[in-house]
C-alpha cells in the first residue's frame, strides 16, 4: 500500500482542520486532480474555494504500531500544499463527495492516483485504510477480513442491498476522528470507499463503515 498512501492527503475547510482525502484516477487516465472524501466532512459548492490539501503529512520514519511511540505526534511538515477546489458531486446516502483541485498539484506532491472498483465481489484478501487519524500525520490500518455490504445507522449488521462497506474489525491499527474520508482500498490499489464511520476508535479495533464507490458512482 506504499504507493496507495502517497494519493492520500489531509485538508481543511475555512481555515479549521477537517478529514482526510485521495486522489482518484478516472477512465482519461489524464490525471485530472479528483479528490475523493466524506460527504458530512462538508465540502459542497459553498466550501471547496477554502479547501486546503496538504500532501506527505506523515512521519519520515514507520513507526511500529502499539507502540507510545506511535501514538504520538510525529516530524510530518504542512509544507506543501494546493488551495482551492471546485465541488463536482456528492451522493449523501454513501457518504461520498467528489472536487477537483482547482491548480496543478504541488510539484513536490509526489501523488499517486487511486485506481478504483465498484464489484460487488468484494476482496478477501485484506482491505486497508490510510488516514489522518486526530488530524494528526498519515496512518494505516489493515484488515484482513473480508468487507460486506451494510447500510449506515445498521452497525455492522449485514444489508444486502445497502450503500456501505462494512469492515468488521481491524487486525492492525484503528480510526478515529480526523480519518473520515479516508480511501479503503484493496491489494490492487484500488478505492472500493471512503470512511464514513463506525464503532472503532483507537482503544480498539472495532467495525468501520465506507460509503461505497459502487452506490454512489451514478447515486448523486
Amino acid at each position: 500500500f506504499r504507493e496507495a498512501a502517497q494519493a492520500v492527503v489531509y485538508f481543511t475547510l475555512n481555515g479549521k482542520s477537517n478529514c482526510t482525502g485521495f486522489l482518484i484516477n478516472n477512465t482519461a487516465n489524464d490525471c485530472r486532480p479528483y479528490l475523493v472524501t466524506a460527504r458530512h466532512c462538508e465540502v459542497d459548492s459553498a466550501s471547496a474555494a477554502s479547501m486546503v490539501v496538504y500532501w506527505n503529512y506523515q512521519n519520515s520514519q514507520c513507526r511500529e504500531q502499539g507502540t507510545s511511540a506511535n501514538g504520538r505526534q510525529g516530524d510530518g511538515k504542512l509544507n506543501r500544499f494546493n488551495t482551492g477546489a471546485i465541488f463536482r458531486a456528492a451522493h449523501t446516502p454513501s457518504d461520498v463527495a467528489l472536487v477537483e483541485l482547482d491548480d496543478p498539484l504541488h510539484p513536490e506532491a509526489n501523488a499517486f492516483f487511486l485506481g478504483w472498483n465498484l464489484d460487488t465481489l468484494l476482496p478477501a484478501d485484506g482491505v486497508a485504510i490510510l488516514h489522518h487519524a486526530g488530524s494528526e500525520e498519515k496512518r494505516i490500518s489493515y484488515s484482513g477480513q473480508r468487507p460486506y455490504r451494510g447500510a449506515w445507522g445498521q452497525g455492522a449488521t449485514p444489508v444486502a442491498t445497502g450503500n456501505h462497506l462494512i469492515v468488521p474489525r481491524w487486525d492492525l491499527g484503528s480510526t478515529e476522528d480526523g480519518s473520515s474520508g479516508g480511501p479503503l482500498v484493496n491489494r490492487r490499489q484500488q478505492a472500493l470507499g471512503s470512511l464514513h464511520g463506525g464503532a472503532a476508535s483507537c482503544g480498539n479495533a472495532l467495525f468501520d463503515a465506507f460509503g461505497w464507490l459502487g452506490a454512489a458512482w451514478e447515486g448523486g
